[in-house]
């Protein structure tokens, strides 16, 4: 589903979205608003007053969402600035002018020398991590500022997201904490057409993906599962064949695997591209599968898995036809 524009109708889900993406965000999140109650009043605001700009983009029904600020625009009004005191007394009491301070230091870091886009806010519902739409939105967002000629700026409120922007060509020029120094903020700016980076990954991922195609083709369903989650996600959505659809958790798609190899008498999966780590736990997989039928005939179906893996298990997998689609959907450009 292409990227849409949000609007006002959108205010409850973008504040649930954000709210639950940041819960566990380094500063957003443990620092600043540990009640998460706190923050969806703070997003809100924010939300509420960004949505007077028409660069509010979402994926779905609102299972990605990219908060954008205009060249020349703000982030909130001067009457909603004046609300933020008062609001903080209310949310964290005597912990306001420490967060006032917050706030004022990403002001002062604010690149003004240029106008720029600013990514004010990125994040995917908790329910739809792991399938790329964030970053995939990202992607989308900075096609269409690349080609407007606007550089783009952001803030990198968790450090395991920094490398991650790099690669789509943003650069880190400067940083600054939080008052008590608990927490820092790396600030960083994207020219036109930056160039993301492709960064060597240890192989302990790839090789999770290549031991689960073996047992694959050995028909091993047990081998299969050995390294997915209990409750991963196989997205064969985009299958132009067998039983297209979404299967979550190790049952429905152990379920789907048994039919597919009780279809055929022959399956067996050649990695053409791959499997390569393209960022921490992202894995695309360039391949070919090899069918042959009881009744003699042969198929052979080209497609590219997008593939996503934490602590050691697998959590989803995602099938596109090309590698181009599924580099797309991570994020990345060729």
């Amino acid at each position: 589903m292409p990227p849409r524009v949000a609007t006002q109708a959108d205010l409850d889900g973008l504040t649930a979205t954000l709210t639950a993406a940041f819960q566990d965000d380094p500063l957003w999140g443990q620092w600043a608003f540990p009640d998460t109650r706190d923050l969806a009043v703070w997003w809100r605001l924010y939300i509420r007053s960004a949505l007077r700009y028409p660069c509010f983009w979402v994926r779905g029904d609102c299972a990605a969402v990219a908060l954008w600020i205009p060249p020349d625009g703000t982030e909130l009004t001067e009457e909603e600035e004046e609300r933020l005191e008062p609001l903080l007394d209310q949310l964290v009491g005597p912990r306001a002018p420490e967060i006032i301070k917050l706030i004022e230091r990403f002001d002062e870091s604010h690149p003004r020398e240029r106008p720029h886009y600013y990514l004010s806010l990125l994040g995917t519902h908790p329910d739809h991590r792991g399938r790329g739409l964030g970053f995939g939105l990202l992607a989308d967002n900075l096609a269409t500022m690349d080609a407007e000629g606007v550089p783009t700026y952001l803030e990198s409120t968790n450090p395991a997201n920094t490398p991650r922007y790099e690669r789509f060509g943003f650069r880190q020029v400067g940083e600054f904490t939080t008052p008590g120094g608990e927490r820092t903020v790396a600030t960083m700016w994207r020219d036109v057409g930056g160039h993301p980076s492709e960064q060597p990954m240890s192989q302990g991922n790839v090789e999770i993906v290549r031991r689960s195609t073996n047992a694959y083709n050995r028909r091993d369903i047990d081998g299969i599962l050995e390294n997915w989650a209990q409750d991963a996600v196989l997205d064969w959505s985009n299958s132009r064949g067998f039983e297209a659809g979404v299967y979550r958790g190790q049952g429905e798609i152990r379920a789907f695997m048994e039919r597919f190899l009780a279809t055929w008498d022959e399956v067996r999966i050649e990695f053409v591209d791959g499997p390569a780590e393209v960022e921490d736990g992202v894995l695309i997989a360039e391949n070919v599968t090899h069918l042959r039928g009881r009744d003699g005939i042969e198929v052979q179906a080209r497609s590219a898995w997008l593939i996503t893996i934490r602590d050691g298990e697998q959590t989803s997998l995602m099938l596109y036809q090309t590698k181009q689609e599924a580099r797309q959907a991570a994020g990345l450009s060729e």
